[in-house]
Order: structure tokens, then sequence, then C-alpha cells
């Protein structure tokens, strides 16, 4: 195992029992710590300079008390947009980058670059992310492409230009100064005692 990785990942869902959210799902602090066992490795050597960070998601959060925990400003309608979250039931992890690989790409542009094994983030992905790695966001937007708005060719991205970041949107072939495009390899890791790799669906902007 990669000991920096694994490292990261414990801090991550410490992160989410300090900030309480056992709690809403009605568990003890250790219930919940529970609910992440790791089976085999969960990082993936192929990934190494090129998706460096992992970020532990767990779907079972209601976004709305996520976004609150963050620190986000949200004007956003969940009715509006589609692909809010990846579809997993329980906690998972996908692996990233710091998004300056796509620095002032459109959505579209970034898709037609991405490898093989790489797709985009969806919106609930892209909010965890930013709850740990919040220094990663400033001054730029970061988009999730993986979520959309069901009746525009937009979807939505996190602004952090002032002290406070916002949810915003951004249309799919905007090339605006300071829009990051933020991928992740295609295979994630599921925790719990049918935990192991888990290859993604791909997913592209049209």
């Amino acid at each position: 195992m990669m000991t920096v990785q694994i490292n990261t990942i414990k801090n991550q869902i410490d992160h989410l029992i300090n900030l309480g959210f056992p709690e809403l799902l009605k568990l003890s602090d250790q219930e919940y710590a529970n609910t992440f066992r790791m089976i085999g490795d969960p990082t993936f050597p192929g990934y190494k300079n090129r998706f460096d960070f992992p970020v532990v998601v767990d779907p079972r959060l209601p976004v709305a008390e996520l976004i609150a925990k963050a620190g986000i400003n949200n004007y956003l309608k969940y009715n509006e947009i589609a692909h809010l979250s990846g579809g997993l039931p329980g906690p998972y992890i996908f692996f990233t980058h710091d998004s300056k690989r796509y620095a002032s790409h459109s959505a579209a542009s970034a898709v037609s670059k991405f490898a093989p094994d790489e797709v985009g983030c969806t919106l609930q992905e892209l909010i965890f992310f930013y709850l740990y790695e919040p220094r990663f966001f400033e001054g730029i937007s970061m988009d999730a492409i993986l979520t959309n708005f069901r009746q525009d060719d937009y979807h939505p991205c996190i602004v952090r230009v002032t002290d406070r970041a916002e949810i915003g949107a951004h249309w799919h072939n905007d090339v605006s100064a300071g829009m990051n495009i933020l991928s992740k390899g295609d295979c994630l890791y599921k925790f719990g005692l049918d935990g192991g790799n888990y290859f993604n669906k791909k997913n592209t902007v049209e």
C-alpha cells in the first residue's frame, strides 16, 4: 500500500467524523468508522503521477448538509440537475488531480483530451474534494461535468474568488479564464464487505 495515500484516506474519514456526520446517519462515531472498512489495497499504482489525490465520498450524507459543512454558498435547485452523484449507495474513493491539467478548457475540449481510463466528476464528488482540499479552489472555478442541468447545455461548478465559495454554472463550451475541469480515474474503490475495485461507466459531454 502507498502509506501517504492511506494516511490521507484515514484523515478524510476522521474529518467526516469530526464534522458530526455520523449523527446524521444515527450512528456512533465508531459505527460510522466501521462502514469504511478497507479490504485489500485501495490504491491504484497506475494512477501515480496522474491521479495522485484520493477523495473519500459518502453518498449516504445529505447533500445540503454536506454543502453547509463545507462552507459553500448554494442557490442551486436540485430538481434542475441530473446525475448529482455517481449512483453508488455506499462510501467509495475516487482518484483525481489538482485540476490544473485542464485549466481554461471548456468541458468539450477537456473531454477530447481525456485518457481512455479518465472521466469527469459529479457535483457530489466535487463538493467532497472541496471539503478536504479547499486550497486547490482558490481564485478559480472547478467544474463537475458529469452533472448537468436538465434543460440546458450547462454543468455546475464551485467558484472561489472570494472568501466563501459558491456553486455556479458553466456552459459546456465555455472557455473562460480560471475555469478548470476536474477529472478522475474511471476505477473507484468501494468500502465495506464487498469492497474492491469498481469500474465507472464511461460518460462524455455531448
